[in-house]
């Protein structure tokens, strides 16, 4: 996704934090952050910080009022946590997006599922921790 490019669903965790982020989209492109961010401006006016439910009002309101094919949404909670993704619009006759490559470091598929049935097996012979440290 480009910046200049998507439309912008941000979790209104109040005034400051929506005010720095839309200065933050406008560092990388975008040319009027918080017109992009004008739902969450509005969601915030009307209803307040309702907690992890506001993203939902403002998904929708960007999905319904958008042209454009790109979404980035994002919210804030407590402390230090940070939930952020991307949404593309379906277009028919699409079997998959561009960016999606295999990844370099391989296939772990077949370690994990070994590991996981190394440790049901030892749970199913009744064997413990202490067991599996004197094994190791």
């Amino acid at each position: 996704m480009e910046p200049k490019n998507c439309s912008y669903a941000v979790h209104p965790g109040g005034l400051k934090l929506l005010q720095n982020f839309s200065k933050l989209i406008e560092d990388h492109g975008v040319k009027n952050g918080e017109d992009e961010c004008t739902h969450s401006f509005k969601n915030l006016r009307m209803y307040g910080n309702l907690a992890s439910a506001a993203i939902l009002f403002i998904l929708n309101d960007v999905i319904r009022n958008t042209k454009k094919d790109d979404i980035f949404f994002m919210a804030m909670g407590p402390g230090v946590c940070l939930e952020y993704g991307g949404m593309a619009r379906y277009k028919p006759g699409r079997k998959s997006t561009t960016t999606q490559t295999k990844s370099s470091g391989g296939d772990y598929t077949f370690l994990l599922l070994a590991i996981i049935i190394v440790l049901f097996a030892f749970i199913v012979g009744g064997y413990t921790l202490n067991d599996l440290k004197h094994l190791l």
